[in-house]
Order: C-alpha cells, then structure tokens, then sequence
C-alpha cells in the first residue's frame, strides 16, 4: 500500500483500503460459507459505488487548483 502513494494521492488510497471489511465479508462468505444478510449486502454496494467515486474522480494539478 505504501509503494502506491507514490502514484496515487493518500486521501484515495485511504479510501480504497476502507474497504477491506467488505472484501472480508466477501471472503468469508465464500470460503467459511457465512451468510450476509440483505443490508449488509445493500451497504456493501453503496460503499462499494462511493469508494469508486472517489477512486475514479479526477484530481486536478495543485497549480490549476489554484487559479
């Protein structure tokens, strides 16, 4: 994770990483065979739809943020 700030700005990759605990949740109903529940499922979706909005948003130079 650390070697990707030198590509991508901390503030994304912060937000990426907030979703470990559905790639968890993910993970462990495909291996330990847990079950979610529809509102996890339905949460997940959303953080997963705003962690790529922020992801995919795009990061204007500091130099025309600025002006």
């Amino acid at each position: 994770m650390n070697w990707a700030h030198r590509y991508v700005d901390a503030s994304v990759s912060s937000v990426i990483g907030s979703s470990n605990p559905i790639i968890a949740a993910v993970a462990a109903l495909v291996i330990l065979g847990q079950p979610l529940t529809m509102v996890q499922v339905g949460c997940g979706l959303v953080a997963i739809v705003a962690i790529a909005i922020v992801a995919t948003r795009h990061h204007q130079p500091l130099e025309s943020a600025v002006e």
